[in-house]
């Protein structure tokens, strides 16, 4: 629901003019690295495994989520002019970390939730890995696009760069929430989920997917989320 959906960082200009400069060598495809993190928890059915994961699940926001990736950004590059100026080897540094759920221990729960478990965690992670896969593909058009750039004067290149960052924000967004839109209906009809709303004296868990758009025109942390529902005490 878009309602439940909120911005948790600042946009920040970037200047083409005024970023990093790579080695020559530097790789012609956003660098991309990953880093899993994990949280415990523990519980004998799906209420108490979903309560665990809504209590000590990541803070995003202010609020619990079930899961989050958090991705940092550098830019790259250096102006070279001459009689057209251009941003030689642009690129974009990604640092993924992404957190996720861990049971502690599986003994206690019966075969039908320990198969339900298995696929909600699956389900967890491929969503945070999709949101990671969309992050990438817009990195790689904004490199693509800045990389053409060609003007007689560095400040026009600085501002038509800038503009492409804009718009491939944009145009991330929108992927990004499109794919929750589809992916929230998932989660609803999850049978983890389904099976702790089950449970007697628990209100509606909630199905909304957190999102926390950002792009590659980021310098700053910024995460998606699979976002917590909620259950009565």
């Amino acid at each position: 629901m878009r309602g439940m959906r909120s911005l948790i960082f600042a946009l920040l200009a970037v200047s083409i003019a005024a970023i990093v400069t790579f080695p020559a060598n530097a790789a012609a495809k956003p660098r991309v690295s990953t880093k899993y993190t994990y949280y415990s928890i523990s519980g004998s059915d799906a209420n108490r495994i979903y309560r665990q994961m809504v209590s000590r699940g990541p803070h995003v926001a202010g609020s619990r989520a079930l899961a989050s990736t958090t991705v940092k950004t550098q830019h790259g590059g250096s102006m070279v002019s001459g009689t057209r100026c251009r941003v030689n080897k642009y690129t974009i540094d990604m640092q993924f970390t992404i957190r996720l759920p861990r049971l502690a221990s599986r003994k206690a729960l019966s075969p039908r939730t320990r198969k339900q478990w298995d696929a909600f965690a699956a389900f967890v992670r491929r969503h945070e890995e999709r949101h990671k896969a969309i992050w990438i593909g817009c990195a790689v058009r904004t490199e693509q696009r800045i990389r053409k750039l060609r003007a007689r004067s560095c400040t026009t290149v600085d501002r038509l760069s800038a503009k492409v960052i804009k718009e491939e924000q944009v145009r991330c967004n929108k992927a990004h929430d499109a794919f929750d839109a589809r992916d929230q209906k998932n989660l609803a009809r999850h049978p983890l989920v389904r099976a702790a709303r089950a449970v007697p004296r628990t209100r509606s868990l909630g199905s909304g997917i957190e999102v926390r758009s950002g792009g590659p025109g980021d310098v700053t942390v910024r995460r998606r989320a699979v976002k917590r529902g909620r259950a009565s005490d």
